[in-house]
């Protein structure tokens, strides 16, 4: 984007909050739902700011625009910001005093206080508004920072305005917002109907009392509850809608033009009635004398203060009220699961022959290896990226969010290495893969952070945990490699993965940092586990599979993971000194595995590629990696 088109873009905010006397105005780049990749209309903190990347907040004031970007998006920041004079802050970054937006706030608030006399105090002052729209920032966000004001909130000197959407008053050509019809997923997929569904989510409100309701507003439980599919945001298979479900109904709020008349008839048979997008505040301003039951880690701020301004209405706070039963996979989707990362694994596998029998040559680029990859997945059956192809080669593999790379002309080349990941919905369920390409010699020190990370995923894959295990503890043990070595990375290790709804879904985030809402590790829940590694500017390492927690019958109280993901992990830069005998063993065991469920859906020639790319390694003195074909036969 144009620098001197963002400057004119916060000239002109800059005058909208002139008019409504508004002193500071924050931006968030989610929508009215929480979704971390919006369609088109709410992605308000691109236009202002030209930031394309995702987890991003803004603040911008008469004289500076501050930017909060997580630390795996701060180089793409720096690159697509430049020259707009926008400050950039690495989120918990310890090195900057306001690396949160929490901690800006707590800042303003002892500046406030501290320029005020007892007189202005007793007699009050002019007051500072912070406007934003509510509707597109959590809860718990706001309340964090009106309790980092403190005095200044208290006494009203900062007063917060939540119905304000000024960057839609200076977006011209905004995007509409999409009228994509809904579907209904095939109970062939679902397992359980709709009706079952709300007795579920109703025998937990009748635990509170007869008048008492759920507010949903995260797209993911919307999509599950009312088994519904649409294609309103980028790689998810939901719809914009909210829901509100008492004992005695089941309310559907979303654009009516998107709901066909069968699908219609199909939820009013399970007792569900279909309402007006637009008509959803409303209904809450006019609730009396009920106690509704909400999830505000996932709910924006305009919904939590308009059920708290109703005053026959009590508000208790229910996390995971519909997360934790969609998380765990019916034994029905559990199949679906693994039949389609069969499918996929088998297009991935027919893309590494690709990939390494042709790199060197001149159309070979991430471009086209992106493009080669899904086209290679719609083959096998996918219907929809989930995660878009993400191809990097050698320094560009460092970066791992690269929306200002993405899709580049790069020549992809024979020799060092390569880092793909992709994710596709398939019918019936929802792909997550990634792996590092070794494509010739690389440094010694490639080969150590590489082997790091493949110990890593053989941690992960080998897991036997015990019942209430969270998500932070186990990415502890997944890590641990790294750690060892002196590595880490800003990231989180892994996500819990939609089925056919969103390609990362809670509640399970495995990441050491999290310090709020953990998650257990339940059998039937799907996460993609990717560990990464990296060296700022020259390269970086990731492998990602998916797995299903299962409980082993051998091990009472004790639960594991039973591997989705079934693509050959490379050998080409595994440094053996470092790893352990039954390390090794592992590798070569889930090779084996690839190469026998593999190969009977490949060709001739496909099949003799794999049995090569999946031989065994064996230790050696001297020098790391595998050995000659003809230093150790194999027989498959």
């Amino acid at each position: 984007m144009n620098s001197n088109i963002i400057r004119k873009r916060l000239d002109a905010l800059r005058q909208r909050m002139e008019e409504e006397c508004v002193q500071l105005y924050m931006i968030s780049d989610t929508d009215f739902h929480m979704s971390a990749h919006p369609c088109g209309y709410f992605r308000t903190l691109e236009y202002v700011s030209g930031f394309t990347g995702a987890d991003a907040r803004m603040v911008v004031t008469e004289h500076n625009a501050h930017l909060w970007v997580p630390a795996e998006y701060r180089s793409q920041a720096e690159q697509e910001l430049e020259g707009t004079g926008i400050i950039i802050h690495t989120v918990d970054d310890p090195e900057d005093e306001i690396g949160t937006l929490a901690l800006y706030f707590a800042a303003c608030g002892e500046a406030f206080f501290d320029n005020l006399s007892e007189d202005q105090i007793q007699i009050g002052v002019p007051k500072y508004i912070v406007g934003f729209d509510g509707r597109t920032f959590p809860f718990d966000e706001i309340d964090e920072m009106t309790e980092n004001l403190g005095v200044a909130y208290e006494l009203q000197i900062v007063v917060f305005n939540a119905r304000m959407d000024l960057v839609g008053d200076i977006w011209t050509n905004r995007p509409p917002l999409p009228e994509n019809k809904i579907e209904i997923l095939d109970m062939n997929y679902a397992g359980v109907d709709v009706g079952d569904k709300l007795a579920l989510i109703r025998r937990t409100l009748s635990s509170y009392g007869s008048d008492t309701g759920a507010v949903l507003t995260a797209l993911d439980d919307i999509a599950w509850l009312f088994n519904i599919r649409g294609s309103d945001l980028p790689g998810s298979m939901t719809a914009i809608a909210y829901a509100y479900v008492s004992i005695d109904e089941a309310l559907l709020f979303i654009d009516e033009k998107k709901v066909p008349g069968r699908i219609r008839e199909y939820l009013g048979k399970a007792g569900v009635e279909v309402r007006e997008y637009y008509e959803f505040y409303t209904f809450l301003e006019h609730l009396k004398e009920v106690e509704v039951l909400i999830d505000d880690f996932r709910s924006n701020f305009a919904v939590v203060l308009t059920i708290q301004n109703q005053p026959d209405v009590v508000m208790t706070s229910c996390p995971g009220l519909v997360e934790m039963s969609k998380a765990i996979r019916n034994p029905l989707e559990r199949l679906h699961a693994l039949m389609v990362n069969f499918e996929d694994s088998t297009a991935w596998v027919r893309f590494l022959k690709w990939l390494k029998e042709n790199a060197g040559s001149a159309e070979v680029t991430e471009r086209s290896a992106e493009e080669h990859l899904w086209a290679l997945q719609r083959e096998a059956g996918a219907i929809m990226q989930s995660l878009p192809a993400e191809c990097a080669y050698q320094e560009h593999s460092a970066e791992t969010h690269r929306a200002s790379v993405k899709g580049s002309d790069r020549a992809i080349e024979k020799g060092g290495l390569l880092v793909i990941r992709a994710g596709a919905h398939y019918p019936g369920g929802t792909t997550h893969t990634g792996r590092t390409v070794i494509l010739g010699s690389v440094s010694p020190e490639i080969r150590r952070v590489y082997t790091g990370v493949v110990q890593c995923i053989l941690a992960a894959q080998n897991a036997v945990f015990p019942d209430g295990l969270t998500d932070v503890q186990l990415d502890c043990l997944i890590r641990e490699p790294l750690w060892r070595m002196g590595c880490d990375y800003a990231q989180a290790t892994g996500t819990g993965v939609g089925m056919m709804r969103n390609d990362a879904e809670d509640p399970q985030l495995l990441d050491w940092r999290k310090s709020d809402k953990r998650s257990e590790i339940r059998p039937g829940m799907i996460t993609a586990v990717g560990p990464f590694a990296k060296q700022k500017g020259a390269f970086g390492v990731r492998i990602e599979n998916e797995y299903c927690c299962i409980d082993p019958e051998d091990r009472p109280g004790f639960f594991k993971f039973s591997n989705l993901t079934y693509v050959p992990i490379d050998t080409g830069a595994i440094d053996t000194a470092m790893m352990t005998d039954q390390e090794i063993q592992d590798l070569n065991e889930y090779n084996q595995k690839v190469y026998d469920l593999i190969a009977d859906k490949l060709t001739e020639e496909e099949g003799e590629w794999l049995r090569k790319e999946t031989r065994p390694i064996v230790r050696q003195s001297g020098r790391a990696g595998r050995p000659d074909p003809e230093e150790v036969p194999r027989e498959h």
